[in-house]
């Protein structure tokens, strides 16, 4: 989906009930400001729970190096080495904590068992080495009876980086505890969490990384849903962070200490 089409979308959702996540997104000042720094709006629909997610761009702050690859004609009868290697890219940043991502790669691998083969000039190019075999180990985790390549047939190794990200996924399908299902963010989650995204970023270059440290830093959906600066004030966003996350910090040890 295109910029353009991005908007009218939108409204066409919204007139069949469903409700938009990101609110601040309603706001029109606010669309120039999403449409560079963010990648996609959430969609729920009251009733029968039914999720949309709208993407205008791959997350370039997570996977820059498949941006210039998202042009598959839509609709597609087949899933391509690109969006197959977009799929495992999404699952790993998730530490795989939805089923249903693993259910897609599955169904996928099902219907064209050649698919791991076709994607490895892609992988190898992407440097996705240790994100492809931490799904493979961790379908085999799950589904031991899978027809899965092998390992070694698709001429990879089981890295140090790759177990690692495979025994994350699988304490966390295991344990049931990810963040983004609890809410809590104990400090030993955080620690476990930043050595799990520091080892998936080990793929990209230094001004990659740095760009996608910088996006995350400067501009947060929190600060825009909650200040909504109109168009000539939204250059204050950058230097308001770091004195809301101050705010932020004292609010909840005052009422940690209040309770």
């Amino acid at each position: 989906m295109t910029r353009n089409e991005l908007w009218a979308a939108a409204a066409l959702l919204l007139s069949l009930s469903f409700v938009l996540e990101e609110a601040f997104a309603l706001d029109p000042t606010q669309h120039r400001l999403i449409e560079r720094h963010f990648w996609h709006l959430t969609f729920q629909h009251p009733n029968n729970r039914v999720i949309v997610e709208l993407h205008w761009r791959i997350e370039t702050v997570h996977s820059p190096s498949l941006e210039p690859l998202w042009k598959h004609p839509f609709p597609a009868t087949t899933v391509s080495p690109a969006e197959f290697l977009y799929l495992i890219s999404h699952g790993a940043r998730h530490h795989w904590f939805r089923l249903k991502w693993l259910g897609d790669i599955l169904t996928i691998s099902e219907r064209n068992p050649a698919i791991w083969q076709e994607s490895l000039p892609l992988m190898q190019k992407l440097n996705m080495h240790d994100q492809v075999v931490q799904v493979l180990l961790l379908i085999t985790w799950l589904l031991p009876e899978f027809p899965l390549p092998e390992i070694s047939s698709l001429n990879l190794t089981v890295t140090k980086q790759a177990q690692f990200l495979a025994n994350e996924a699988i304490r966390f399908l295991a344990d049931g505890n990810y963040p983004e299902i609890t809410g809590k963010f104990p400090l030993s989650h955080r620690l476990r969490i930043l050595r799990y995204q520091r080892c998936l970023h080990q793929r990209y270059r230094m001004k990659e990384q740095f760009s996608s440290w910088l996006t995350r830093c400067l501009y947060a959906s929190n600060d825009i849903e909650e200040l909504q600066l109109k168009a000539n004030q939204q250059w204050l966003y950058p230097w308001l962070r770091l004195p809301r996350l101050v705010f932020r910090w004292h609010r909840t040890r005052t009422q940690l200490h209040s309770n």
